[in-house]
């Protein structure tokens, strides 16, 4: 088909009287179009002598190798021309003969090239000598995409050796232009589907281009320059281009959302390929950004919204789709740990590529990354619900107002890569962050501000900081311009707070709902229902304790993938670099006067105890950062303890951290946050590693922290520093909440005990404590143990009261009372019955831990304990359930199941009687153990004898206690004598809270009472308030009454004559 049909298909030709008119308007629009000179233009049209020097053809051959194009018909066996070309018979005629191609008529050619509706019937035969052309250029002879022909013809150009350095430069201003022309007016070369075309390039991504990969980013780095650089219709055009080419990719996203997908990442390196050119970047985020930002889920429906979706993390965790994990439990664990392998993979090649979009975009040029980190700051800021506290009531709600689980532990992928440069090795750039941009929003007006000063986050003002501000905290001097670390880093934090943990939490919470199904399931096993009925119940739970497993296993693929876990914790623990150094730091200064600059310079050697001034940087801190950091410590701690092993010597920063903030309220104002600090130092703790004699190889490293830390040796008074702070804040903690607060600090009490650095720092605490134990202050170790007993009286004695009840109603149950039931009185006692038994669970639990932990401390720190001030409580403790256990009301705890309710009464009567022979070398402690009337008996010792040879206790140890209740006996007989006295005493000489006789009476100042003075220091460990008119009182507060300490004396003076009598 010849040019003059072409055009004759054009409907542009309709503007002209005839097609010869359009044709020639043809070759002016033609080199019009590709923009050359009107000059150049007019020197095309005359018809010109034609002449065949040795330049002539060297740009002609070269012109052919280029364009694949020809006017020249001979078959002439020349290495340098291609072997096929397309034929330009129109060009011949308008040139008169002419059978050579040079730069005057390029841009004819070229013209009349892209408009040949079949170029495939145009190509000749040239029978060059040799095989200049590949196989794969040959098939682009009859090219018929107009932007497909123009990039090859670009490739060509790159490529070829023999191209003439002189007319170089010409031949890619026409391909640039003619391309242009494409993208801008496609209607006047008649060029269709444009953003297809474009779309199919880009997904080839150079591949015809295999010497130089970038030779499709350097094309349309040419072509697309224009975008940026005016607004007129045809550029407007050309980017409406752009635009709709990425409307197709996020249509074909859309369809291929499955993680392991392969086609998805081929739409996902068209996306990188736009990150890498600041014009098309551009569009890219302008096409990314949502029209009602307001509501985050819609952040996750956008372009880039749709690579941080694909995930195997289910949309909904109710309603699916369930792609991974089909069928669990037909499916053996190698199976499983297979299919999760296999994830990481997939995991890990898609982060990659979305990290390395916003890589690119960061780096390309301001105006780019200001776009990129609003996007990121303006996406986490409409998602805030996910972190609030209707996220754990109303689960819908939140996934139809937010962007879901999936796409937020992506997004930390994400943003935990770009945080690398900063986290890797011993860097110091973490020093870079400035903590002072928390603050900064609210000293400005406008978004421009924030614009000009790199503040891109909102509201980070609101959050709850470390530590409280004060009016000379506040940042009022002239704002600084914040870097990218800055900004990255909160970014990241934030990022994790309301995504990462959020996720976190929902899985821990399907854990606990498999364990709900899983209990519901073996309760019907043990129902007593026919057997179709419990088939078909069994069936139905089975199905839902299926589906929760597979999207349990789904959560904990993406959760655990182990590139995110390790760049997770490498993160936190640049993090605790940067806390320990803004607490500890006396470097941490205003960097200029005439900025709000707090700048870190270098790194300080951390010291404990803190200084008595608060550092001013930890009210710019949100407590999320910490909270960031516990949160991932105690995940990886429950499904990951490798990875925190594998930290190394990172593993330092971290403990560093938590000493720090759980040694003073001062530091870190929330108790609750203090409280989960323990549970994260419980988490860094090798739980397996019993002894030292033992230590398992693959806890070195956890192993080392606790014993050679350079502040390790604190580690036991910040414990107790929690434990105390937990009821002494005076702020609202739920009863039963602090005991779960405390359960791991007995654990790692249990664990640094087996240390002589930690036992010795304890017994100096302790010392400590008995030298100033009457100071107005309580000493911490005295408050600790105080409180200790406090814990152990009260969840031993709700752990034997709901033991007696779980025994009443399996009586019941058991005697048939509860067949005369209908079928719902039946299930809500059954319900009870199971409720009460969890209950009583926690307590059984809670109660070995608080008695082995008394045992454990008096086998070698004992004058405490047998103080005045503690000496009776301890005793009265021992005596109230030791009788409990061994007496006769021991078989109202005789209940069936005993391990289903960690009740272990052997252990505890074995452990209760240990500590009776720990403290029994002390008279004092003998003495008040007979002194309690509630409890002791001469019977009791004997009775726990029993319990301690049934129960195959070593003879040595029986032994002990037999020895120990022989002093006791005779200790017992001069009791009687003191409570002879005691009856006797006129009623100013008794003590007026405990009815016992004074050693030390005291005058309270307040309500004039008159008491013993151990009473009252024993009262003022938990509570500073005169016990009779609640008035403030310390122990410095009390007046010594000394008339009736003298009388005392005479009463003293009796019971030895009286001693000695007997």
């Amino acid at each position: 088909m010849d040019g003059s049909s072409n055009l004759c298909n054009n409907p542009f030709v309709a503007l002209f009287e005839n097609v010869e008119q359009a044709e020639v308007f043809a070759i002016g629009a033609g080199a019009s179009g590709s923009g050359l000179t009107t000059q150049q233009n007019t020197e095309c049209h005359p018809v010109k002598e034609i002449t065949n020097t040795e330049n002539q053809l060297k740009q002609s051959y070269m012109i052919e190798r280029i364009f694949l194009i020809t006017l020249d018909t001979d078959k002439t066996p020349v290495e340098e021309r291609p072997r096929q070309c397309v034929f330009l018979d129109n060009l011949v005629t308008l040139l008169d003969g002419q059978d050579w191609i040079d730069l005057y008529t390029l841009d004819q050619a070229v013209f009349e090239r892209l408009t040949l509706r079949d170029p495939w019937s145009h190509v000749i035969n040239t029978k060059a000598k040799g095989q200049y052309l590949q196989p794969e250029v040959e098939g682009q002879i009859g090219e018929m995409r107009a932007l497909h022909y123009l990039y090859n013809c670009f490739v060509r150009l790159s490529s070829d050796k023999m191209a003439l350095p002189d007319a170089k430069e010409k031949v890619l201003e026409i391909i640039i232009n003619y391309s242009k022309l494409c993208l801008k007016t496609p209607e006047v070369l008649d060029v269709e589907n444009t953003e297809k075309q474009v779309l199919d390039l880009l997904i080839g991504l150079g591949q015809d281009c295999n010497d130089n990969p970038d030779c499709l980013l350097k094309y349309f780095n040419m072509v697309a320059v224009e975008i940026g650089d005016a607004n007129s219709d045809d550029v407007l055009t050309m980017r409406a281009t752009f635009l709709n080419v990425l409307a197709l990719v996020k249509q074909q996203m859309n369809n291929f959302l499955q993680l392991d997908d392969p086609r998805s990442l081929v739409y996902m390196n068209v996306i990188v390929f736009f990150s890498k050119i600041d014009y098309l970047a551009k569009v890219l985020m302008d096409f990314s950004w949502p029209v009602d930002g307001v509501n985050g889920k819609v952040w996750q429906d956008t372009l880039i919204g749709s690579t941080l979706t694909i995930s195997c993390v289910p949309p909904h965790p109710r309603r699916g789709p369930f792609p991974f994990f089909t069928n669990p439990s037909q499916k053996t664990k190698r199976d499983h740990d297979s299919t999760e392998q296999r994830l990481w993979l997939s995991i890990n090649t898609l982060n990659e590529k979305v990290y390395e979009i916003f890589l690119n975009m960061l780096k390309l040029s301001p105006e780019v990354k200001h776009k990129v980190l609003q996007w990121l700051a303006d996406c986490l800021h409409a998602n805030e619900g996910r972190g609030k506290m209707v996220s754990h009531f109303d689960p819908d709600l939140v996934h139809q107002l937010n962007a879901g689980d999936g796409f937020f532990i992506n997004l930390s992928s994400v943003l935990l890569r770009l945080c690398k440069p900063f986290c890797a090795g011993r860097s110091t750039n973490i020093l870079k962050v400035q903590v002072e941009y928390t603050m900064a929003q609210q000293f400005f007006t406008s978004a421009h501000q924030c614009t000009i000063y790199n503040l891109h986050m909102k509201d980070l003002h609101k959050e709850t900081m470390l530590v409280r501000r004060s009016a000379e905290n506040e940042v009022c001097a002239s704002p600084i311009t914040f870097n990218l670390v800055t900004e990255i880093f909160f970014l990241t934090e934030k990022c994790l707070s309301i995504g990462l943990n959020a996720a976190n939490e929902n899985f821990l919470q399907l854990n606990q709902q498999l364990h709900r199904i899983e209990q519901v399931y073996n309760d019907i096993i043990n129902s007593p229902a026919d057997g179709a009925r419990r088939s078909s119940e069994m069936r139905l739970v089975k199905e839902e304790m299926d589906k929760g497993m597979t999207v349990f296993l789904s959560y904990k693929a993406a959760l655990s993938e182990t590139e995110l876990v390790e760049m997770s914790l490498d993160f936190h623990a640049a993090s605790a670099i940067l806390l320990s150094q803004l607490a500890t730091s006396d470097t941490c200064r205003p960097s200029d006067s005439n900025t709000m600059s707090l700048s870190l310079t270098q790194l300080n050697e951390v010291r404990l105890p803190l200084t008595q001034d608060i550092p001013k940087p930890l009210s710019f801190i949100p407590e999320f950062v910490l909270n960031n950091m516990i949160d991932s410590i105690i995940f990886c701690h429950r499904f990951k303890e490798s990875a925190i092993e594998a930290l190394g010597e990172h593993l330092d920063h971290l403990m560093t951290v938590f000493l720090i903030f759980m040694s003073s309220s001062r530091y870190l104002n929330n108790p609750h946050l203090r409280a989960k600090l323990a549970e994260a130092l419980e988490a860094v703790m090798p739980l397996k590693a019993k002894s030292l004699n033992s230590p398992l190889v693959s806890s070195y490293n956890m192993h080392r922290v606790f014993s050679k830390h350079r502040l390790s040796v604190h580690i036991s008074q910040c414990v107790l520093n929690v434990f105390v702070a937990i009821e002494m804040t005076g702020q609202s903690v739920e009863f039963e909440q602090k005991f779960n607060y405390r359960r791991p600090m007995y654990r790692i009490l249990e664990y640094i005990w087996q240390f002589e650095l930690h036992r010795n720092a304890l017994k100096r605490l302790s010392t400590e404590a008995e030298d100033t134990i009457e100071s107005s202050d309580p000493p911490l170790f005295l408050k600790f143990i105080n409180l200790l007993i406090n814990d152990a009286i009260f969840v031993l004695d709700e752990a034997l009261q709901h033991m007696t009840q779980i025994k009443d109603k399996q009586n019941e149950k058991d005697s048939g009372i509860w067949n005369d039931l209908t079928d719902e009185q039946r299930r809500e006692n059954e319900n009870n019955l199971k409720q009460l038994g969890m209950i009583v669970r926690f307590f059984n639990i809670t109660s070995h831990d608080t008695v082995n932990t008394l045992e454990m401390l008096t086998r070698e720190i004992k004058t405490i304990f047998t103080h005045d001030v503690m000496v009776d409580r301890i005793a009265a403790m021992l005596n109230f359930f030791l009788l409990h256990l061994v007496g006769s009301k021991r078989k109202e705890l005789a209940v069936k199941n005993k391990d289903e309710y960690e009740f272990k009464p052997h252990e505890l009567v074995s452990t209760i009687c240990q500590l009776y022979v720990n403290l029994g070398q002390n008279d004092n402690f003998c003495l008040a153990v007979t002194r309690d009337g509630r409890s002791y008996s001469d019977s009791l010792f004997p009775l726990a004898e029993k319990i301690l040879q049934r129960i195959h206790r070593p003879p040595n140890k029986i032994a002990e206690f037999t020895l120990l209740e022989r002093k006791i006996k005779a200790v017992a007989k001069e009791q009687k004598i003191e409570e002879k006295i005691t009856n006797e005493a006129p009623e100013e000489f008794l003590d007026t809270i405990m009815g016992t006789l004074m050693k030390d009476p005291v005058i309270l100042p307040s309500s004039r009472q008159v008491v013993d003075r151990s009473t009252i220091a024993r009262h003022l460990l938990s509570d500073q308030n005169d016990p009779y008119d609640r008035s403030p009182l310390t122990m410095d507060m009390l007046i010594p009454h000394t008339e009736l300490r003298e009388k005392n004396s005479t009463m003293a003076h009796r019971k030895q004559s009286l001693l000695e009598l007997n």
